[in-house]
Protein backbone atom coordinates (compact mmCIF):
# COMPACT_ATOMS: atom_id res chain seq x y z
CA UNK A 1 0.00 0.00 0.00
CA UNK A 2 1.31 3.56 -0.69
CA UNK A 3 1.12 5.82 2.15
CA UNK A 4 1.11 10.00 2.07
CA UNK A 5 1.92 10.96 5.45
CA UNK A 6 2.16 15.10 5.61
CA UNK A 7 2.29 17.32 8.76
CA UNK A 8 4.40 20.53 9.59
CA UNK A 9 6.23 18.73 12.13
CA UNK A 10 8.93 16.57 11.15
CA UNK A 11 8.86 14.83 14.98
CA UNK A 12 5.05 13.99 14.33
CA UNK A 13 6.19 12.45 10.53
CA UNK A 14 8.70 10.20 12.07
CA UNK A 15 6.16 9.09 14.88
CA UNK A 16 4.05 7.86 12.66
CA UNK A 17 6.22 6.62 9.79
CA UNK A 18 7.44 4.35 12.96
CA UNK A 19 3.57 3.38 14.25
CA UNK A 20 2.94 2.93 10.20
CA UNK A 21 6.32 0.25 9.58
CA UNK A 22 5.43 -2.05 12.97
CA UNK A 23 2.05 -2.56 11.79
CA UNK A 24 3.20 -3.51 8.42
CA UNK A 25 6.48 -3.20 6.39
CA UNK A 26 5.77 -3.63 3.37
CA UNK A 27 4.01 -0.46 2.90
CA UNK A 28 5.67 2.08 0.80
CA UNK A 29 5.78 5.29 2.94
CA UNK A 30 6.07 8.83 1.74
CA UNK A 31 6.63 11.69 4.25
CA UNK A 32 6.00 15.04 3.65
CA UNK A 33 6.83 18.43 5.65
CA UNK A 34 4.50 20.91 5.32
CA UNK A 35 0.66 22.96 5.76
CA UNK A 36 -2.38 21.67 4.65
CA UNK A 37 -2.05 24.19 1.14
CA UNK A 38 0.63 21.50 -0.18
CA UNK A 39 -1.87 18.49 -0.18
CA UNK A 40 -3.41 18.65 -3.74
CA UNK A 41 0.60 18.48 -5.61
CA UNK A 42 1.40 15.89 -3.49
CA UNK A 43 -1.05 14.03 -4.18
CA UNK A 44 -1.36 14.28 -7.73
CA UNK A 45 2.51 13.68 -7.60
CA UNK A 46 2.41 10.47 -5.27
CA UNK A 47 -1.36 8.90 -6.36
CA UNK A 48 -1.03 7.08 -2.69
CA UNK A 49 -3.86 4.34 -1.65
CA UNK A 50 -3.99 6.42 2.63
CA UNK A 51 -3.01 9.94 2.91
CA UNK A 52 -2.60 10.66 6.74
CA UNK A 53 -2.95 14.53 7.46
CA UNK A 54 -1.60 15.95 10.89
CA UNK A 55 -3.72 18.99 11.28
CA UNK A 56 -1.28 19.95 14.45
CA UNK A 57 -2.28 22.79 16.37
CA UNK A 58 -3.71 24.75 13.56
CA UNK A 59 -6.65 26.53 15.10
CA UNK A 60 -8.88 26.63 12.23
CA UNK A 61 -7.82 23.99 9.80
CA UNK A 62 -9.32 24.96 5.98
CA UNK A 63 -10.66 21.51 5.79
CA UNK A 64 -11.87 22.57 2.67
CA UNK A 65 -8.68 22.20 0.70
CA UNK A 66 -9.42 18.30 0.99
CA UNK A 67 -12.99 18.56 -1.08
CA UNK A 68 -11.85 18.16 -4.24
CA UNK A 69 -9.05 15.14 -3.55
CA UNK A 70 -11.40 13.73 -2.42
CA UNK A 71 -13.68 13.48 -4.88
CA UNK A 72 -11.26 13.25 -7.89
CA UNK A 73 -9.64 10.17 -6.31
CA UNK A 74 -12.69 8.50 -3.94
CA UNK A 75 -10.63 5.18 -3.97
CA UNK A 76 -8.08 7.18 -1.61
CA UNK A 77 -8.89 6.76 1.96
CA UNK A 78 -8.11 10.17 4.14
CA UNK A 79 -7.41 10.02 7.74
CA UNK A 80 -6.57 13.32 9.63
CA UNK A 81 -5.25 13.52 12.92
CA UNK A 82 -6.01 16.41 15.34
CA UNK A 83 -5.95 17.25 18.87
CA UNK A 84 -9.31 17.88 20.15
CA UNK A 85 -11.98 17.65 17.11
CA UNK A 86 -15.18 19.50 18.13
CA UNK A 87 -18.09 17.65 16.39
CA UNK A 88 -18.86 20.63 13.51
CA UNK A 89 -15.17 19.35 12.45
CA UNK A 90 -16.04 15.40 12.39
CA UNK A 91 -19.22 16.52 10.35
CA UNK A 92 -17.52 19.13 8.01
CA UNK A 93 -14.53 16.54 8.10
CA UNK A 94 -17.10 13.35 6.79
CA UNK A 95 -18.81 15.29 4.28
CA UNK A 96 -15.74 16.19 2.47
CA UNK A 97 -15.15 12.89 2.25
CA UNK A 98 -12.30 11.83 5.12
CA UNK A 99 -12.69 8.24 6.14
CA UNK A 100 -11.51 8.92 10.01
CA UNK A 101 -10.08 11.46 12.50
CA UNK A 102 -7.98 10.52 14.99
CA UNK A 103 -7.36 12.72 17.82
CA UNK A 104 -3.33 13.20 18.68
CA UNK A 105 -1.23 14.28 21.42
Amino acid sequence: MKIAVLSKDREALQQIRETLAANDSSNEIELFEGALGRILPLVEQEHPDLLIVDLGDEVTPDLRTLEPIALRYPAMTIILIYPKPTHEFLVQAIRIGVREVLPSR
